[in-house]
């Protein structure tokens, strides 16, 4: 086959004979090679791709795409059909090393027809030299991952960890923005330590994506149980900066307060997941600006306080937020509520001593004036000896 086919070619060379022609011979050359597969049964077909591969050119790539275009359609004669599996693993090897992009929806066609490890493995090595964000064959690469993930987290189903291992790293390649949530939820399902870190760096490498943003896009949009996944990994992954740990809470608390308010009545499992990332946030202050928010999570709070939903704990720990935020509008907010128990105390209605104590302790530490008068009058009332000696406390740094 080799000597016909450069016999083929030396003839072309010698009709031209030119150095502008030497440019024409290979065009030529890649013709008679594309004409000769077509004509070729199957053993001479293989031939032919396995002494083009040996050649080096790397503009043969449109011969490996015919390779393809024949293994695609003949596809469901893979399995049983050793010579053609050959030509298949062949035409990959081709185009990867040609990087010819029109060959890739020929490639997942392959892919999708065919489960063999390192076939696939192979393909998506070639994606990666050839594929850009948003092309067609995006969609089909998302939603095989889509379907790789829930089948893993609904039936716990193993998959094929080096193909997974290999899409991560075709997705860090292509970078394309519309991998984010097949990626996230990659991650979720923790396939394993490597797919996962694979996965982290492919989520890192979308572009100009802000990764905070899109989680906090996708916990607007999924299921509560998701919400949560996603709020325990992507709070303490090592992966991200603890600023973006904090990012993503604030997200999440974001999120929680608008579930609840489109709720009728609120709804516990979200309750408490509000509390757990209240109490996060108190250890890792978010910014000033976050305080609307915060104020947002102590009124809902408050609310299912007086409805038994949250526990005491749960209020100590708005109040904290609100005291960590070091606002005009977080202290003003409790002062107010200090007038409240205030009001309840002067009424011999119940209040909370723990509740009352962490008002005052966080009122002292956002040192806001406003708090003074509501402190003063605190301490005229019937109060227990420690909630007045507190309230003189927080007075007195007011002044200092």
């Amino acid at each position: 086959m080799k000597k016909i086919l450069a016999f083929a070619t030396g003839l072309f060379l010698f009709v031209t004979g030119s150095a502008g022609a030497q440019e024409a011979a290979e065009s030529g050359e890649l013709a008679t090679y594309r004409e000769q597969f077509q004509n070729a049964s199957l053993p001479v077909k293989v031939q032919i791709i396995t002494d083009a591969l040996e050649l080096g050119r790397t503009d043969f790539g449109p011969l490996y795409k015919d390779a393809l275009t024949y293994v695609v359609n003949q596809r469901d004669k893979l399995k049983g059909d050793p010579a053609l599996r050959e030509l298949a693993a062949l035409a990959v090897r081709g185009v990867d090393e040609t990087a010819y992009a029109p060959a890739a929806l020929d490639l997942w066609t392959l892919f999708e027809a065919d489960e063999e490890t390192t076939l696939r493995v192979a393909i998506f090595r070639a994606l990666q030299k050839i594929v850009r964000p948003g092309d067609p064959v995006m969609e089909g690469v998302h939603r095989w991952l889509q379907e790789q993930n829930a089948g893993a987290l609904v039936s716990g189903v193993q998959r094929d960890r080096q193909v997974l291992e290999a899409c991560m790293d075709a997705l860090a390649v292509i970078g394309d923005p519309a991998s984010f949530d097949p990626l996230v939820h990659t991650i979720l399902v923790q396939y394993s330590q490597t797919i996962t870190q694979k996965a982290f760096q492919a989520l890192l490498s979308l572009g100009d994506v802000d990764v905070v943003d899109g989680l906090g896009r996708m916990m607007e949009r999924e299921q509560q149980e998701v919400r949560e996944k996603i709020y325990e990994v992507f709070t303490t992954a090592p992966t991200l900066t603890e600023e973006q740990h904090r990012r993503v809470a604030e997200k999440a608390l974001e999120v929680a307060i608008e579930v609840i308010k489109a709720l009728p009545a609120p709804l516990k499992q979200v309750s408490m997941w509000r509390y757990r990332i209240a109490s996060f946030l108190v250890e890792n202050p978010p910014e000033g600006s976050f305080t609307p928010v915060a104020i947002d999570h102590f009124n809902l709070t408050l609310l299912e306080y007086d409805r038994g939903i949250a526990p005491r704990s749960a209020v100590a720990e708005a109040v904290a937020l609100l005291g960590a935020m070091d606002t005009d509008e977080a202290a003003e907010r409790l002062t107010a509520y200090l007038d409240l128990i205030n009001t309840y105390t002067e009424r011999s209605l119940h209040y909370d001593i723990q509740i009352t104590l962490a008002v005052i302790e966080n009122l002292r530490n956002l040192g806001r004036k406003v708090a003074y008068n509501s402190l003063l009058y605190t301490t005229f009332l019937n109060y227990p000896a420690r909630i007045k000696n507190a309230a003189r406390e927080a007075m007195q740094a007011l002044n200092d």
